[in-house]
């Protein structure tokens, strides 16, 4: 059961984010906004708030321990958490929930501009490695061909002739009365 606030909370955030896919309430209390990815971010996340029965008066419970959260490190999880909890304490006695998502959405790419450094470098690092293993490697190793069977090689001729379009409609198609005048009938 929520209070008249709560309820009337709940009624502005639903006309707010009238078909917004990003935006779902699981319960009452309990609403999740996914921040996509942000033009120059690199990664997006879903926050979670959960009210408790003394909200807006008690602050919420902002989550991001979810599993569309998994790629982002306990770390970032944290750091952002603790941002949101701030902004909750200082507005502590008010409506909340619109802000911090639309906190969340407008500071997304310094909410997770570590995680953007992080991934970045380990991405150049394995495009450097990768790149160095080719150029060693580049020098031995050989072609490797693809081993096909007869019956292999026969289909895949059979696709490419039957993709020309050279035959009309049917051209394999038994001709069931002349096939029959042939063969003459059971009597005989």
């Amino acid at each position: 059961m929520i209070s008249a606030e709560q309820q009337e909370e709940v009624e502005i955030l639903l006309s707010i984010y009238d078909g917004d896919d990003n935006f779902k309430r699981l319960e009452d209390n309990i609403f999740q906004y996914i921040i996509d990815k942000p033009r120059d971010g690199c990664c997006s996340f879903l926050v979670q708030i959960r009210w408790s029965p003394g909200y807006p008066i008690d602050p919420p419970e902002i989550s991001l321990d979810l599993f569309y959260n998994k790629h982002l490190s306990n770390n970032l999880r944290e750091s952002i958490t603790q941002s949101l909890d701030n902004l909750s304490e200082e507005n502590s006695g008010s409506a909340v929930t619109f802000t911090l998502f639309e906190f969340a959405k407008e500071n997304a790419i310094e909410l997770t501009s570590s995680y953007c450094e992080n991934e970045n470098s380990e991405t150049a690092n394995i495009v450097a490695d990768r790149n160095s293993t080719e150029f060693n490697e580049g020098s031995s190793t050989k072609e490797i061909k693809e081993h096909l069977t007869k019956a292999q090689k026969r289909r895949r001729l059979n696709r490419l002739e039957n993709m020309k379009g050279d035959h009309p409609r049917g051209w394999n198609w038994v001709d069931v009365v002349k096939h029959l005048s042939k063969t003459g009938s059971v009597n005989d």
